[in-house]
């Protein structure tokens, strides 16, 4: 839940795209990212002597197909595409024509290193395997802006960037993401970039429904993105008790338990302070102060990621519902209709091919994406399958009940 002033660019949208059955974490991370684009990094926090930090994003929206992941990337993306400085670049590409097309001589104003890229159909851009590999390194290495950046091959010629400065809005499923890229080399782009992964609807709306002002407010949230994007230049602060509540938070939150969050943790910092930017850019397109107000959102967002969002999304990523063990596990608990013992299901995997660090992978995994719960009782570990309403678990894992009656009688 995001809480924000009621003049805030942020408020103002969550009013324009109306209510429907497309996530609302979609919606906040794609504005997020077109909110980016419009500063690229003509604002700054000074973190470090002699470097600036700046606001931009690498998001990408994934669950399963048509969700809404799209929809909220175009709503977003609608309001800022046409201003030059943006430099938005909607569709497919591979990263050697990305680098040449990032890399062309400046005109009319606009910068080319300084980038919106927007690419809904991520599968179309990445391929698979080494190709997917590649584009997410060479991506990655874009993302702290060097003053130069070069890339240089027999076949494309010499690529130079000078003060690149990207945001990056993607869409994908996940099960794209697990088969083109190995689980490694996703986790540990995780830490630049930050996976919105929604795996249900969460409510079943039959129309949208926009708010009679959709057209007014439409044109107060370009009008006011127009002035950051022309305006805003600058250092940006830290009031006193924003400062303080940072230091309180960097000084205490506590380590994740998965070693692979162990990156995403510790540059949760610099992300806290692009929210903060972020969050401060949309009350006022100075954006010269982070309030209080800004921090606490900043400081939400950032542990709702490392602590709730990556440990869930690793849990998928890494077979919550894909490999054929855990789905085994899965499928003992749900038709067990309580609980079972450690015990009695490192017993039931011994005649069913499932090893005991097998079992201890699964229930992991099952546990990080919330679909069981642990207690422990004299002296005996009880797993218990956590029903969801409408929802089974299945062999391609979470499956609407509703949806594939629909199925069956079609």
């Amino acid at each position: 839940v995001v809480t924000s002033a009621s003049s805030s660019l942020l408020a103002l949208y969550t009013r324009y795209v109306g209510h429907s059955q497309v996530p609302a974490s979609y919606h906040l991370w794609a504005f997020l990212t077109a909110l980016a684009a419009c500063v690229a990094d003509r604002v700054w926090v000074a973190k470090h002597a002699g470097a600036k930090l700046t606001p931009n994003l690498y998001v990408v929206l994934t669950g399963p197909s048509g969700n809404g992941k799209g929809i909220a990337a175009g709503e977003a993306v609608e309001l800022v595409r046409e201003f030059p400085g943006v430099n938005a670049f909607v569709g497919e590409a591979s990263i050697e024509f990305l680098l040449h097309w990032l890399a062309r001589e400046p005109r009319g104003g606009v910068e080319p290193s300084k980038a919106f890229l927007v690419m809904t159909e991520l599968g179309s851009s990445l391929g698979v395997g080494d190709s997917a590999k590649s584009f997410v390194k060479h991506l990655t290495d874009l993302y702290e802006g060097k003053p130069v950046h070069q890339r240089g091959t027999i076949a494309h010629g010499l690529h130079t960037l000078k003060s690149a400065c990207v945001t990056w809005l993607g869409c994908s499923t996940l099960e794209w993401f697990t088969d083109s890229i190995a689980i490694r080399d996703l986790k540990a782009g995780f830490s630049r970039t930050v996976m919105v992964y929604e795996d249900r609807v969460p409510v079943r709306v039959t129309r949208p429904e926009y708010p009679a002002d959709r057209d007014a407010l439409r044109d107060e949230i370009r009008g006011r993105l127009a002035d950051v994007h022309a305006k805003s230049a600058g250092e940006v602060r830290l009031a006193a008790d924003a400062e303080a509540r940072h230091d309180t938070w960097y000084q205490t939150r506590p380590a994740p338990e998965d070693h692979d969050l162990v990156p995403a943790w510790q540059r949760g910092d610099d992300l806290w302070y692009k929210l903060a930017m972020l969050a401060a850019l949309a009350e006022r397109h100075d954006g010269g102060v982070i309030e209080m107000r800004h921090a606490v959102l900043a400081q939400s967002l950032v542990d709702w990621l490392v602590y709730t969002e990556g440990p869930r999304l690793f849990a998928r990523m890494s077979g919550g519902t894909m490999t054929e063990p855990v789905q085994a596990v899965a499928r003992k608990l749900r038709e067990a209709g309580g609980r079972v013992s450690l015990e009695a299901l490192h017993a039931w995997g011994l005649s069913n091919n499932v090893t005991s660090h097998m079992m201890r992978e699964a229930l992991a995994n099952l546990q990080a994406a919330q679909m069981i719960t642990v207690r422990g009782e004299d002296g005996t570990t009880w797993y218990q399958w956590m029903e969801r309403e409408g929802m089974r678990y299945g062999m391609a894992g979470l499956v609407d009940v509703d949806d594939e009656e629909d199925d069956d009688n079609d």
